[in-house]
């Protein structure tokens, strides 16, 4: 049966796993965004920074700039603006930041205005947060069920036998070719039905031929639902 939850790996990494670490990441930056903001507008103190020098790196700018706090004590700090601050930032010029006497190296540029702009910044952060928690959660409540589904096919459902129809060829896929299987059985009301399997490699396709025959599990009362017994796991 583990050979069936491999197929929903990929399933349950990339639409559960990965959006929730990804939430995890930007609701943690969102959270110290939006307290760095508080701080800033509660306790910033503005200042003039001087820059030292002005490079090009791309189509961006990178500047290097200081500045003194409150303590007399000189600080450096370095940033990459975008092109459109080309006109506007030279070498020895000065412009105003605002920094956190507590601790210098948290400072945005402008004045407590800006420390608006960083917490409506942080809002967005969150609330993307969210959007990936949800997908997140969402994906992995899917995988959870498919892998249920399988398992009480299995373990529950009527037993039948198929016969192999098209295989439908799919993309390669990170160098390897996956496709999936029709198949056309009788179920126990008489009736004919077709399905189609999840998606296998090259190696199962070989085992499978159109017009093989192969065991299938499905639900008595829903035959659509059903599941090929690609790894001869029924005996």
């Amino acid at each position: 049966m583990w050979r069936y939850f491999v197929l929903l790996l990929p399933s349950f990494a990339f639409s559960g796993l990965v959006p929730i670490l990804a939430g995890l990441i930007s609701a943690n930056y969102g959270w110290i965004t939006l307290n760095s903001g508080r701080d800033l507008r509660e306790q910033g103190k503005p200042v003039e920074a001087h820059i030292v020098e002005k490079t090009k790196r791309g189509s961006s700018y990178h500047i290097k700039y200081s500045f003194i706090d409150s303590k007399g004590i000189e600080r450096s700090a370095e940033r990459e603006l975008g092109p459109e601050y080309n006109e506007m930032v030279n070498a020895n010029d000065y412009f105003q930041i605002t920094y956190l006497p507590s601790d210098p190296t948290v400072h945005i540029i402008g004045g407590l205005a800006s420390t608006t702009v960083r917490s409506n910044f942080a809002y967005v952060l969150i609330g993307f947060a969210i959007l990936l928690f949800g997908w997140g959660a969402w994906g992995l409540a899917r995988s959870g069920w498919q892998v249920y589904r399988v398992r009480r096919l299995f373990k529950k459902g009527a037993i039948g036998t198929a016969t192999v129809g098209d295989w439908i060829h799919s993309p390669k896929s990170l160098g390897k070719r996956e496709d999936r299987m029709t198949f056309h059985f009788v179920a126990s009301n008489g009736r004919w039905y077709e399905g189609r399997s999840r998606r296998f490699g090259l190696h199962t396709f070989k085992q499978w031929p159109k017009g093989s025959h192969i065991k299938v599990a499905y639900d008595p009362t829903r035959p659509a639902h059903c599941e090929p017994d690609v790894f001869r796991l029924i005996t």
